[in-house]
């Protein structure tokens, strides 16, 4: 099982102090102005709720609120859908939904 600390040192090891504001190692502090319309997930539970939630307000602030669907699962953790599927279909129409009326291909 992951905890923060064990993480806390697998970032420090892996960055170097001076690329804390790397966009490609830390999308917070990215641009993100102008980009397609998003669907995030997170479980309750998961290690990264609070980034996750930072990213989704970041994308709301920079594209509009309706720029972003956000789902908090209850009682859940890191890839709970892939890891549960039959528990949360919802969730997974939902990102079917989104797929077929955002995605042009």
């Amino acid at each position: 099982m992951l905890d923060k600390e064990a993480l806390k040192y697998a970032v420090d090891t892996y960055v170097l102090r001076d690329q804390s504001d790397n966009t490609t190692i830390s999308p917070l502090q990215a641009d993100l102005k102008d980009l397609p319309k998003a669907l995030v997930y997170a479980g309750e539970y998961e290690l990264f709720v609070d980034d996750i939630t930072a990213l989704v307000r970041k994308l709301e602030l920079a594209n509009g609120q309706s720029a972003v669907e956000y789902e908090i699962a209850p009682v859940s953790f890191h890839d709970y859908i892939v890891c549960l599927p039959d528990d949360y279909k919802p969730s997974i129409h939902r990102y079917l939904r989104f797929l077929r009326t955002s995605v042009r291909i």
